[in-house]
């Protein structure tokens, strides 16, 4: 992927195969509001490429764009048990965000953010205002702390702690407790 503008903030930030053997890049929106809600520009996007560099065919469009209305996307990770992927990203003055990512999605930036919705677009899961600034995410898969397990954590820059983030046992894609 080349010319994909860039700015001094919001440039992208994560790479990652995901389980599916495809690879992820989330692109910010190179401080360029409206290119997150266009689909001919690839900032304010999470891509999804073939391990080749191409487009898979079962993208949601016949583009290497798998969702878009992003404004800094940070980190990604797949749930172990569902596999659902979910992602962390930098709000506009807090509003940071936790989304749980669905082919295609409409995250809303910068039409849409915190609390705010609208039927064609995605809600976040959880924000936070004041800002937590979330960088990378992992899921804890190990069985070294039993407690923990299938925990998201979330890297900050912002306030220098790290985020946990608690689903529910019997369904993975709903979120029961932060700290």
């Amino acid at each position: 992927i080349d010319d994909i503008p860039a700015d001094n903030i919001h440039d992208g930030s994560r790479v990652r195969f995901g389980p599916d053997r495809r690879l992820y890049m989330t692109m910010g929106d190179a401080n360029m509001r409206s290119s997150a809600q266009d689909l001919a520009s690839l900032n304010g996007k999470i891509l999804r490429l073939t391990d080749a560099g191409g487009t898979p065919a079962d993208n949601p469009r016949a583009s290497p764009v798998y969702t878009l209305g992003h404004r800094n996307p940070q980190g990604i990770d797949w749930h172990p048990v569902s596999g659902d992927l979910w992602e962390s990203e930098h709000g506009e003055v807090g509003n940071d965000e936790i989304n749980s990512i669905a082919p295609g999605g409409n995250y809303g930036w910068p039409v849409i953010q915190g609390a705010e919705s609208r039927p064609d677009m995605r809600a976040p899961v959880l924000f936070f205002s004041p800002s937590v600034a979330p960088s990378g995410v992992s899921f804890y898969s190990g069985s070294l702390m039993p407690a923990l397990r299938f925990d998201l954590f979330v890297a900050t820059l912002r306030g220098q702690h790290l985020l946990r983030v608690r689903f529910d046992p019997a369904d993975p894609r709903r979120v029961v407790a932060t700290e």
